[in-house]
């Protein structure tokens, strides 16, 4: 259940977002259960440290390769061309 996730919407924090040392940033997401797609997503998070030094990293955040079965080939086929495939 989404609701039952720590944390808060990101439409809820306000920014710049202080992280005290050794505090974690922990990121939840959800997909809808029946999406079927590739998702290769990454962060980037760019921000100052308390001495004022700039930093901007990335990190993956979700890499999803999908697992098809022939019916979910021929369901997409059938989506994408109105053609009815058996």
């Amino acid at each position: 259940n989404w609701d039952a996730r720590p944390g808060s919407d990101i439409q809820n924090i306000e920014f710049p977002y202080k992280l005290e040392k050794g505090e974690r940033l922990y990121i939840y997401t959800q997909i809808p259960p029946k999406f079927i797609g590739f998702l290769d997503s990454f962060i980037i998070i760019a921000g100052t440290t308390e001495s004022n030094n700039k930093f901007t990293t990335q990190t993956p955040f979700y890499s999803q390769q999908p697992d098809l079965e022939q019916k979910d080939v021929n369901r997409i086929i059938k989506e994408k061309s109105g053609d009815d495939i058996r």
